[in-house]
């Protein structure tokens, strides 16, 4: 095997190996978001009894599918413009600020429910 083809060779094992990874990432990113999404709609469906769960719902899901939607459209401007690092730096600081209104959901719906 002349050598020009054994670097091509070793480049493209590196390069799947890099694809296998990064679909290995994806796939936890996606099955987390998931279960935050699952747990979300569960504590709406809860504490959505007293207005109706119809309404609570439908604000839920008013709110969620644009969150969904818009951030991809925002972070592909922030990454040609600042770069990678900037967007998980904002994102970190994002996940850390929803923390705490989310735990105080969480505690209030307890206190709602009569959960420990």
């Amino acid at each position: 095997m002349p050598l020009f083809a054994h670097k091509i060779h070793s480049c493209n094992s590196l390069i799947s190996s890099i694809n296998i990874r990064i679909g290995l990432i994806t796939l936890c990113i996606g099955i987390g978001n998931a279960m935050a999404i699952s747990a979300a709609t569960a504590v709406v469906a809860i504490d959505g009894r007293e207005p109706g769960q119809g309404v609570a719902m439908g604000a839920f899901n008013t709110m969620v599918r644009p969150g969904i939607a818009i951030p991809p459209l925002i972070f592909g401007i922030i990454l040609v413009a600042y770069g990678v690092d900037t967007i998980f730096i904002i994102s970190g600081l994002l996940a850390l600020a929803a923390l705490d209104p989310f735990r105080l959901l969480v505690v209030r719906s307890r206190k709602r429910h009569g959960g420990s």
